[in-house]
């Protein structure tokens, strides 16, 4: 059993309230006008910007040695590729995987920014290649089906693959072309991004059977995310593939069961308690569901994204439910967990401290002692387990 945990970043703003308008760390608002407050002091212009704040966050993840970063998509946050850039020195122990929409990228152009990411690092990057439904005023002002975008996902990864690994390489689809394209000599031989993939269409669960390295499944109850399991790996064996797995959600991890859905009730209670919309762009739904019935399992409740975006289940409980929790999934098959909570940098301290020691002492458990020829220490993402 192996067990590796990313922490996400939260690229889209960053608070205490379960609202994202309501959010103000650094110098990011929902609500941002020029010149705008920074919000650390309530004065303008004092220096401190929203990239510090996610600054202190990858150090404090890189210190908690999570195995990596996540840097999800959001229209209004920075960019993932960027961002990645950014901190792949600050957090030198880390994977760094930005979530990608390869509908908009030229594939060729992707694969020559990540073979120098992979050289500079040391192998670090990862991709993320995420498709979702657009809204109608989307940013980049393009209005593709879901089902074209993982068309042109499948051929993006296609002419990846293969300018990467088959030089010289050429290719004719319907959305790329290539021909005899490659890496001159002084950039071969590097590793190419390992590869998630999420979805649950029929085009997307098809598209990760065919490419996916790990297949990111929404946090839900066993049951659910074993069947799930199951489907694809029929899916993935038709192509002659295994699959590794990972699950996505919220977490909210305090000393006890009772601490911790307390602090959530609270919260969302001044969510429910809340009848003025917090500005006239903000939609609010007519009536909200009631806390309790949002619980759907031991320890998993499915409120965050009735107010926010991403994802929409969490995990909740004391720091040893919870890793019996990640145990019982891991036993499933679920090797990686990607966990974004809020504020982003005091819980990545308090994750890192109390629920990562336990998730380590449970992977070395399943592991055993270690053979003769594994007692030399090593700093390889693959062997450290967070």
């Amino acid at each position: 059993m192996s067990i590796e945990v990313f922490w996400q970043l939260p690229v889209q703003g960053d608070g205490r309230a379960l609202e994202p308008e309501l959010w103000t760390r650094g110098d990011y608002s929902a609500h941002r006008k020029t010149p705008h407050p920074f919000a650390r002091t309530g004065v303008q212009r004092d220096g401190y910007t929203f990239y510090d704040h996610l600054s202190q966050i990858a150090g404090a993840a890189d210190l908690a040695r999570f195995d990596g970063l996540w840097v999800p998509q959001s229209a209004g946050g920075e960019d993932p590729l960027i961002v990645a850039g950014a901190f792949a020195r600050e957090a030198p122990h880390l994977r760094l995987v930005p979530a990608l929409r390869a509908p908009l990228l030229s594939a060729v152009y992707a694969t020559k920014i990540a073979v120098s990411f992979q050289r500079l690092t040391g192998g670090r990057l990862a991709w993320y290649l995420h498709n979702e439904e657009d809204d109608s005023d989307t940013w980049h002002g393009r209005h593709w089906s879901l089902a074209e975008q993982i068309a042109r996902t499948a051929e993006f990864l296609d002419v990846a693959k293969g300018f990467w690994n088959a030089a010289p390489f050429t290719f004719k689809g319907k959305y790329y072309e290539v021909e005899n394209g490659g890496f001159p000599p002084p950039l071969q031989g590097e590793t190419l991004p390992l590869i998630y993939l999420s979805g649950l269409t029929e085009e997307a669960l098809e598209l990760g059977a065919r490419h996916a390295d790990v297949f990111l499944l929404p946090l839900a109850p066993q049951a659910t995310v074993q069947a799930q399991i199951a489907d694809l790996e029929q899916r993935a064996a038709r192509h002659g593939r295994r699959l590794r797995y990972g699950v996505t959600g919220d977490l909210v991890a305090r000393s006890s069961d009772d601490e911790a859905w307390g602090d959530l009730r609270r919260r969302w209670e001044e969510v429910a308690a809340r009848t003025v919309p917090i500005s006239p762009r903000v939609p609010r739904p007519a009536s909200l569901p009631g806390f309790d019935e949002l619980v759907t399992g031991t320890n998993l409740w499915t409120g965050f994204g009735q107010v926010r975006r991403g994802a929409s289940a969490g995990l909740v409980g004391g720091y040893g439910a919870l890793s019996e929790r990640i145990r019982a999934y891991a036993r499933l098959g679920v090797d990686t967990f990607v966990f974004s909570a809020n504020p982003a940098l005091e819980e990545a301290y308090r994750v890192g401290e109390k629920l990562l020691p336990q998730l380590r002492a449970i992977a070395a458990e399943a592991a055993g002692p270690p053979s003769p020829s594994n007692h030399a220490p090593s700093n390889t993402q693959e062997q450290r387990v967070a």
